[in-house]
């Protein structure tokens, strides 16, 4: 796994926070599937983990 650091406003991490949560998922996996949802959608392919299921 590789950490990055965002910047955000804290409206923005408070509706992540509330869709992680609904979704039972931490944040840093909900982002993760967001982001790799975004990527397969507009064509730049899989890049899930090895091993690892991303759900859209």
């Amino acid at each position: 796994m590789t950490q990055i650091s965002i910047s955000m406003s804290k409206e923005l991490m408070d509706r992540i926070e509330k869709a992680a949560q609904s979704d039972n998922r931490n944040r840093s996996n909900f982002i993760t599937n967001v982001l790799q949802g975004y990527l397969v959608e507009n064509g730049f392919g899989g890049v899930a983990e090895k091993g690892k299921s991303y759900k859209g």
